[in-house]
């Protein structure tokens, strides 16, 4: 989700600025364009998108642009992915954390996601009457549980 996310990003910004920014950019999210990858703890995986916006600005100063010409660029261009639309659950949840439930397990959801998407999302799951707590970034988190301080 996050690396598909992320090219189309680079190549609406390339269009935008008419300029190559799509090494300065993935080398600042931790992105591996040739794989597609997004490793853990790489920024793109764990930052908020507040965070990542900002990271965006100045990746685009690093490779040249003025503030005011990255800010713009960004503002034009910058467009959240849906998690609703991109986000494929890799077990069947809704039997899962049924399963979990009845055994007395406790399930939260922790996220550098904003609320309102991770809300979606989770609707969309058919889990979300499964969960008994959600903590996102917009709740003022600083960043997921074992992941380091950006």
């Amino acid at each position: 989700m996050w690396g598909g996310w992320l090219v189309a990003l680079v190549e609406r910004l390339e269009a935008d600025s008419r300029r190559p920014l799509a090494a300065a950019l993935y080398e600042a999210f931790g992105f591996d364009p040739a794989t597609m990858r997004t490793p853990a703890g790489s920024l793109l995986a764990a930052t908020p998108m507040a965070h990542l916006r900002d990271l965006a600005v100045a990746a685009l100063e690093a490779a040249g642009l003025t503030r005011d010409a990255a800010a713009t660029a960004i503002a034009r261009q910058w467009q959240p992915p849906d998690p609703v639309a991109l986000a494929r659950p890799l077990a069947p949840l809704r039997p899962l954390f049924r399963a979990l439930r009845r055994r007395g397990h406790r399930i939260a959801v922790a996220t550098t996601d904003d609320r309102e998407p991770t809300e979606r999302t989770l609707a969309s799951l058919g889990v979300e009457g499964l969960i008994e707590a959600v903590v996102c970034a917009d709740d003022g988190i600083a960043v997921k549980p074992g992941a380091r301080a950006r």
